[in-house]
């Protein structure tokens, strides 16, 4: 694992929003590499929707950004756990 516990990858997330504010460049990827992480067991459900329910509660300007790109992944994520939940019973 890279990232240990669900408090690391809430920091590993901010951390990526905060590089995409300072360097507008990659902003554009931040709905790019939030799924990709996710991907590759670096990042879990759990800390995805923790970050995003927390900046969206908050979301401001530059955050509300990160937000919106996020927001279908977000929705997939939970869709997803509905399914699994409705599937185990």
């Amino acid at each position: 694992r890279f990232t240990h516990g669900q408090l690391e990858q809430v920091n590993l997330m901010q951390f990526i929003r905060s590089h995409c504010h300072l360097h507008p460049q990659h902003s554009r990827h931040f709905n790019q590499i939030i799924p990709l992480l996710y991907k590759v067991d670096v990042l879990e459900e759990e800390a995805i929707c923790a970050w995003y329910y927390e900046r969206e509660m908050a979301a401001e300007g530059a955050e509300s950004l990160y937000c919106r790109q996020i927001k279908s992944f977000v929705t997939w994520l939970e869709e997803e756990e509905e399914d699994d939940e409705s599937g185990d019973e």
